[in-house]
Formats: structure tokens, C-alpha cells, sequence
């Protein structure tokens, strides 16, 4: 009985590793040469510099997938591919811009020979003067402006 014991105590975690379920990957049988239809519902996205996130909807008679340049650090998706199921909404996020340019990447969609691509845009980081940040004492401001007197100003405006 004793043997019987331990032979079932050595032989478990055995079982439990053997039922470990293997990574399978989606796109080991996808085929750049596979004629396909792909669609997608925008081909440009514009932001502001603040983080915020954007919805493509993806449409495609094969597997698809996403591929996002790797200078891109601030764009990513919800997704990196899907299949022709059913139209699918991937979210692409953007972190805020907190640079002093515009930066922009395209994200390409490829569906075997078919690709489509998004230029996604970044606007830069506006920055806010603070006050006492500006020598005030360098610009010249007329007298009239100084008083908020417009009606008797004795300046011409074009």
C-alpha cells in the first residue's frame, strides 16, 4: 500500500505537467501570396498631443496583421492580427506627446498580397507661456494700448 502511495506521490506532478497547454501561433501558416480583400475604415488619423486612442475596423477574407514601425514606441494596438471571422475593432492608443514636433508613422495592415495603410499623426506640445517667464520690459507697447483705450486711439489699423 505504502508503495502504491508513493508511486502516485512521484507520479502527479508528472500528469499535471503533461496537460500543460502548448502556445500555438496564429500566423505560422499565414502566406504573403494568398490572394485576399482587405478593408479598413479610415486611412489617416490626426491628434492633438494629449494620450488618447482611435478605433480601425478591419474587414478581410484571410488572417490578417498589423504591423506598427518599431520607432513607433508611442503607438500601439489592442491587437496584432485577426482572422476573416467577422469585422474587428482594433483600438490603436497613442501616448501623449510631450515633445516639441509633430510625429507621425504609418501602420500597415497586410491580409496576404493585400495591404492597407494609416498614417497616423501627432500634433506637438503647445507650450503655455508662464507668467513672469517673458521680459516684458523688452516690447514696446503703445501708450494708447496701455490705457485699454481703443475708441481714442490716434493709431491707424490695417
Amino acid at each position: 500500500m505504502k508503495r502504491i502511495l508513493l508511486f502516485v506521490a512521484a507520479m502527479l506532478p508528472l500528469l499535471f505537467a503533461a496537460c500543460q497547454q502548448e502556445e500555438i501561433d496564429p500566423l505560422a501558416d499565414y502566406d504573403d501570396s494568398v490572394k485576399a480583400t482587405l478593408s479598413v475604415n479610415r486611412d489617416s488619423y490626426e491628434a492633438d498631443c494629449d494620450s488618447c486612442r482611435f478605433i480601425v475596423r478591419i474587414k478581410s477574407t484571410y488572417l490578417w496583421k498589423i504591423d506598427i514601425p518599431d520607432e513607433a514606441t508611442w503607438l500601439t494596438s489592442s491587437v496584432s492580427w485577426g482572422d476573416s471571422a467577422s469585422t474587428k475593432k482594433v483600438y490603436f492608443y497613442l501616448d501623449a506627446n510631450t515633445t516639441e514636433s509633430d510625429r507621425s508613422a504609418t501602420v500597415t495592415i497586410r491580409s496576404g498580397k493585400a495591404k492597407k495603410k494609416i498614417l497616423v499623426t501627432q500634433r506637438r506640445q503647445v507650450r503655455i507661456l508662464e507668467k513672469g517667464s517673458v521680459d516684458v520690459s523688452r516690447i514696446y507697447i503703445p501708450q494708447e494700448l496701455r490705457s485699454n483705450d481703443f475708441y481714442k486711439s490716434s493709431s491707424t489699423w490695417y
